[in-house]
């Protein structure tokens, strides 16, 4: 049975105001998007959706439901070009799909357009003024289905290379957790790292009780104190085995080692100058200003 990762057991007074519900699921690469709804002749929606730091999406394709009262002529802008046109009548499902694209955040125009149909031909000067009666059109169940690609893993693409922090996603986000649980260190610092990311889309934590890979797990994230001395500091690395899910391995044999190494992860900064999967983080790494106890 798995066992849901209760940190706050093992370090209360790190994480009393944590909350480690940030979440999403391996296999449905899917991104929701908002419902429209709109009863006016012309209507300009946008849709937002972000490409993790160094993946592309490839295999994008919009699906959405619709209803509509009359001819309703929907035309989409992706990043201010124009892709797609259609017009919509009565109920049904559109599709079209995306051209593939790289890191940052993406937007999507929806142009509506819905006008009523003459009633008839001939104009009086009671009726020439008078407006056509606006039809109301919705959108609903829309999404993205996508292929994500990362070609190789770098520290500096965290937390992204790990999950989508902007992922809107139907399920949580599933992070395997492994650490000594009889180590206050090893626990406390995982609460550090994790506490100091967000997430749009829920992350449930399961604690390495489980031996076995989860099926829906997306990443794993493990603590590894080396019985031997090592040279520099501790070893941070980041990578995907073939039969396997992004890993993020910590590798320390200090105390010290750990917590410089936590700090390193934690500060931003310092993350962005990583272009590599691996690094050694030296026992000089303070805290950043952020993360440090007032005294």
């Amino acid at each position: 049975m798995k066992k849901t990762f209760d940190l706050y057991q093992t370090a209360q007074v790190l994480l009393a105001s944590t909350s480690f519900l940030l979440a999403m699921s391996t296999h449905a690469y899917t991104w929701k998007l908002d419902d429209i709804s709109t009863s006016t002749k012309y209507t300009v929606e946008p849709h937002f959706f972000y490409i993790g730091k160094g993946a592309e999406w490839q295999n994008i394709q919009f699906s959405s439901d619709y209803s509509t009262e009359n001819d309703t002529t929907v035309l989409v802008k992706y990043d201010d070009k124009l892709i797609y046109n259609t017009t919509l009548n009565g109920d049904g499902q559109f599709k079209f799909n995306i051209p593939a694209s790289q890191s940052g955040f993406h937007r999507l125009d929806f142009i509506i357009q819905q006008y009523a149909k003459p009633t008839t031909l001939n104009q009086t000067k009671e009726t020439f003024c008078t407006e056509d009666i606006d039809h109301l059109t919705y959108l609903s169940n829309s999404q993205l289905d996508f292929t994500p690609v990362r070609n190789e893993y770098r520290l500096k693409d965290l937390p992204d290379a790990l999950f989508n922090p902007q992922a809107r996603r139907p399920t949580p986000f599933v992070g395997i957790l492994k650490y000594n649980r009889k180590e206050i260190t090893e626990a406390s610092m995982l609460g550090r790292l994790v506490s100091s990311w967000s997430s749009v889309t829920p992350i449930e934590w399961v604690d390495s009780g489980q031996t076995n890979l989860n099926p829906e797990t997306n990443f794993i994230i493990e603590v590894i104190r080396s019985a031997s001395p090592l040279k520099g500091g501790a070893l941070v690395q980041i990578a995907k085995p073939a039969e396997g899910v992004p890993t993020l391995s910590i590798t320390y044999h200090t105390p010290q080692e750990l917590t410089a190494a936590i700090n390193g992860l934690i500060n931003p900064t310092y993350v962005q100058q990583l272009d590599t999967g691996s690094a050694i983080f030296p026992t000089t790494i303070s805290a950043p200003a952020w993360a440090q106890f007032k005294k």
